[in-house]
């Protein structure tokens, strides 16, 4: 059993319904475990794109379940993805619904909760996909979701900067 951490971002539509939406798709193929709450976060900026008309994205971190091995379970979430119009020709755009998978680790078949301990590494040279994400330490609106929210310490997902680390400590968020 893999157990994953997975962020959900969307600015585009009916932000609620898409969340929902999307994760209803999402249980075909696992079981959906703790939820961080719901937030709102203005558009992150971009040194090579535009996001200043960008609407405000609804964002949450949520644990997932599954049996399907990293690269299974992302061509699925892109399926998802693709049905509720992301655009995959250029980065930074509007989206309705956007998944990032975070961490992942693996469990015996009987245990759902991410240990941070247990998390593992996923970057094969073929793959557009890197776990943890490659972006989640600069995100520190998900790493207090995952801290504050979900229970689950930073320290034991890897290191952090120390000036990021206190910023998360005093609540600041980017």
């Amino acid at each position: 059993m893999f157990v994953y951490l997975i962020a959900f971002g969307g600015n585009m539509g009916n932000r609620e319904q898409n969340a929902h939406g999307s994760l209803s798709h999402l249980q075909q193929w696992g079981r959906l475990g703790r939820q961080s709450a719901w937030i709102y976060t203005k558009p992150l900026r971009s040194p090579q794109f535009q996001t200043d008309d960008h609407s405000e994205y609804l964002n949450f971190v949520f644990e997932f379940a599954s049996e399907l091995e990293p690269e299974d379970l992302y061509e699925r979430i892109c399926l998802i993805e693709d049905q509720f119009g992301h655009d995959r020709v250029q980065r930074w755009r509007p989206r309705a619904v956007d998944f990032d998978l975070l961490f992942y680790c693996k469990n015996d078949a009987t245990d759902f909760t991410f240990r941070a301990q247990n998390s593992l590494l996923y970057c094969p040279n073929a793959s557009n996909l890197r776990i943890p994400h490659p972006e989640v330490w600069q995100r520190k609106f998900l790493l207090n979701m995952i801290q504050a929210d979900l229970n689950i310490s930073l320290s034991e997902l890897g290191s952090l900067p120390g000036a990021l680390e206190m910023e998360i400590k005093n609540g600041n968020e980017t």
